[in-house]
């Protein structure tokens, strides 16, 4: 999301710097609107924005869930060492995706 915003803020900025520079020369240059690169720049950044503030969040809801530090290899970690220890019940690995 922010490559995609980067490219077209360097994209707006750029039709700009031409625009300026054509203005301090003296020449007549056209409205910086009516060129189609105007357009595919506000859509890249505009795109761009979208994607970051999706990816951020799907960060922050990732971050907040409850069961975030729950892992299935603590699980089997677990059971592992209760089998060692004689307090286990032997399940067969199978059942543990059920």
């Amino acid at each position: 999301g922010t490559i995609v915003f980067f490219i077209g803020l360097i994209s707006a900025l750029w039709l700009g710097i031409e625009k300026l520079i054509a203005v301090f020369s003296g020449l007549r240059a056209p409205l910086i609107t009516t060129s189609p690169y105007f357009y595919i720049a506000i859509t890249a950044m505009i795109i761009g924005t979208q994607l970051f503030l999706t990816g951020f969040i799907a960060e922050l809801i990732g971050r907040s869930s409850p069961t975030r530090n729950s892992y299935l290899i603590e699980k089997l970690e677990q059971g592992r060492k209760d089998m060692k220890n004689g307090k286990g019940v032997k399940i067969p690995i199978d059942d543990l995706w059920k």
